[in-house]
Order: C-alpha cells, then sequence, then structure tokens
C-alpha cells in the first residue's frame, strides 16, 4: 500500500494513456479519465501527489484514483495492480553508474552515454529509424524509477531533462521542457515528439536535407512556448499527431497564413513516425529475416 501511494500521478496517467492538457506550475490539468467531457477540469497537483474532478466534485490520492478508475475495493486494486509498473518496465538490468540527477517525478538519471544497447536498436528498428540518424540526437540513458534499474533512449530538451523511451516506457526525466534546435534557417517545423521529428529528417534524407529549424514540443502542454517562437520565421510548418489533441494544439498555434497545418500530408496515420513505418515495412521484413538467419 505505501508503496502504491508513493507512484506519481501524473505518470500513472500517461501509461494509461492521458496526458495533461495544460500545465500551470504544479498543477497538471486533464479531460477527465473518470467521465466524458470537452473542457477538461481533472487537475493533479504533482507537487502533492493528488488530484480533484471538478466535475465531480471528487478527489483524493492515487488510491482513491485507483478505485474510482477501476470501480474496486482497495483491497482489489492492490491485485490488480500488484507489480505495476514492473511488467511495463521490466526491459533488463542495467551497469551502476553515477546518480547525477534526481527528478521530482522520482526518476533518476545514473548514466549517459552513445547508443549501443541492442535492445535499443532494435526498439529504432522496430520505429524504422536509421541508428546513425538516432545517434546524432539521442542518447542511451540508464535511470532508475521506484528503486528499479531502466535503459532507454535518451532525447534531451533545452532546460537539460530528458524525454525517455524503450518498448516498454515512456517517460520524461524533469526539468520537463521543449527542444529547439536551430540551424539559421528560415523555416520553423514543429512536432509532437522525437519520433516524428526523426521520421521527418529520414524522410529529408530521401529527397534532399533542408536548413530548417526544429522545434520538437516534448508534449502539447507546452505548445504555447512555440507562440513565442515563431515571430521571426517567415514560415512554419506543423507535424502533430493526427489526433483531436493535435489537431486542436494546431488550431491554437495557426495564428497567420506563415503557419501551415502539414498533418494531411500522413492522414490515415497516428503520426510521422507511423507513417514512416509502414513506408519501410518491406525493409522491416528483409532485416527481421536477417536476424533470424543470424541467430541460427
Amino acid at each position: 500500500m505505501k508503496d502504491l501511494k508513493k507512484w506519481d500521478l501524473v505518470d500513472l496517467l500517461s501509461k494509461l494513456g492521458y496526458e495533461p492538457s495544460r500545465v500551470i506550475r504544479d498543477d497538471y490539468w486533464y479531460l477527465s479519465p473518470l467521465r466524458v467531457e470537452k473542457t477538461p477540469s481533472f487537475k493533479v497537483n504533482r507537487r502533492l501527489n493528488v488530484w480533484y474532478d471538478h466535475g465531480r466534485g471528487q478527489g483524493g490520492d492515487l488510491i482513491d484514483f485507483g478505485c474510482l478508475y477501476n470501480n474496486c475495493s482497495v483491497s482489489d486494486l492492490l491485485k490488480k495492480w500488484d507489480g505495476l509498473p514492473s511488467p511495463a518496465f521490466s526491459f533488463h538490468p542495467l551497469v551502476a553508474g553515477e546518480k547525477k540527477n534526481i527528478a521530482r517525478d522520482g526518476i533518476a538519471v545514473l548514466g549517459i552515454r552513445p547508443i549501443a544497447d541492442h535492445h535499443l536498436l532494435r526498439y529504432l528498428d522496430s520505429r524504422a529509424i536509421a541508428h546513425s540518424l538516432a545517434a546524432s540526437y539521442c542518447k542511451e540513458v540508464d535511470f532508475s524509477l521506484h528503486n528499479r534499474q531502466y535503459r532507454a533512449l535518451g532525447f534531451q530538451n533545452n532546460a537539460g531533462g530528458y524525454e525517455l523511451r524503450n518498448a516498454d516506457f515512456k517517460g520524461c526525466c524533469a526539468p520537463k521542457d521543449i527542444t529547439l534546435i536551430t540551424n539559421e534557417g528560415r523555416q520553423l517545423n514543429i512536432f509532437e515528439g522525437f519520433f516524428s521529428f526523426l521520421s521527418y529528417l529520414a524522410c529529408q534524407k530521401e529527397v534532399g536535407t533542408t536548413g530548417d529549424d526544429f522545434l520538437i514540443l516534448n508534449s502539447l502542454a507546452l505548445s504555447g512556448k512555440a507562440t513565442d517562437l515563431t515571430e521571426k520565421y517567415h514560415k512554419i510548418s506543423l507535424y502533430l499527431d493526427n489526433d483531436d489533441a493535435g489537431r486542436r494544439a494546431a488550431q491554437s498555434l495557426k495564428t497567420s497564413d506563415r503557419i501551415l497545418d502539414c498533418s494531411s500530408l500522413y492522414h490515415g496515420f497516428k503520426d510521422i513516425n507511423d507513417w514512416w513505418v509502414n513506408q519501410n515495412k518491406p525493409m522491416q521484413k528483409v532485416m527481421n529475416t536477417v536476424r533470424r538467419g543470424l541467430r541460427r
């Protein structure tokens, strides 16, 4: 019970598929996971690790949320979530390293190095991202979470935090921030996540590279920061996800004719990476066949 209460509510909601619509200091606002609504009224105070659903007039800690979300008793919740997040994050053991940064969400970065782990390289293959391309923008990051150790791809933001991804985990090491990559370009391309950014670069490599600037939001909750950066650019292209949240963010960012929503280019797919993986399926089949041959 005590260990369960230590879990970070924001991390838990992300694991359940809910991302904040906006973040104001320690308060994370969501569309309620407990009911259907159009205006975010479910608030999590990350510092206190408590929630309050204004539409229901009800709140509490993680245990209270879990019981309501699963419509079960505390004892049933403990059984249902027994081992969580271990099953989702059971990747492989790490080589211990020096603790460098302890985030408020409980993630501690233990070590950072060039990408070499074969699990992470296979994960890049599954996302159709060339190892050399990923090496230019990502690192291999060892980290601990809830006293367990893991390894993931790390994509650094402007504040020094890292977006962390592997086949079983999606999270970040605070501080959370955008990532701006400048090439002194006249055009700015805006992406929701770094795999969309890498997929765009992979595609551009086939048709010819550009000298554009790139902004990776790392969360739609940070889209407000993009507004302050767009003024100096002659053209801004939005490559956000093809879902309701992405479309709403695109609408809020389209404040002039200089800003173009490019999501129609990957219509029918969740995001650019989903489209890019689909384009590369024949090559992935070849690579899988080669791997099976090497294992014999």
